[in-house]
């Protein structure tokens, strides 16, 4: 059930070099262009300011492959799937009359509401793909996926099992 989840995070990572590659070639051009202007060394003293400029905006602008910020905040309930244990289980809607939220502190917390049926407390994000739900000294590895704004989480069951959220704006 994980495949998915799988090609995702090697999604993400191509996404990201890709991302450095341009920031690279950007690099590139925009030192070609402001070092040696028609070989003229014409205001000498401004480029070489304006290129570190430059430098300094290139890399501060650049992210790590993995950001678990991506979680952090409300989510409401909006499917599940649910299989009778032979793998013809289908995605189900949640309830509208009864709306479940999950929500992921900054600081490592997991909020259920209105209620957390199975006492988990803590999380900690250990990839692009992987999670761990805590309760007293108890872990539990879940794998996850972030698409916009929807999260789907997904248990380790015999069958098929998932809930999909989407964010809630604060």
């Amino acid at each position: 059930m994980l495949t998915g989840t799988t090609i995702s995070a090697q999604h993400i990572s191509i996404k990201a070099k890709v991302r450095n590659l341009v920031r690279i070639a950007l690099f590139d051009f925009l030192v070609q262009r402001f070092t040696c202007l028609n070989g003229h060394a014409k205001n000498n003293k401004m480029r070489k300011v304006l290129l570190l400029v430059i430098v300094a905006v290139a890399f501060s602008a650049c992210k790590k492959d993995f950001q678990n910020n991506g979680i952090i905040g409300k989510w409401k309930l909006t499917r599940f799937l649910a299989d009778p244990g032979d793998g013809s289980g289908t995605w189900q809607p949640a309830d509208l009359f009864k709306p479940q939220y999950l929500e992921f502190t900054a600081d490592g917390m997991l909020i259920y509401s209105p209620t957390n049926p199975n006492n988990l407390e803590r999380y900690n994000v250990t990839s692009d793909s992987t999670m761990i739900f805590s309760r007293n000294n108890e872990d539990l590895s879940i794998g996850y996926h972030v698409a916009g704004n929807i999260l789907t989480i997904h248990f380790p069951c015999f069958e098929p099992c998932g809930l999909e959220y989407i964010a809630v704006k604060p």
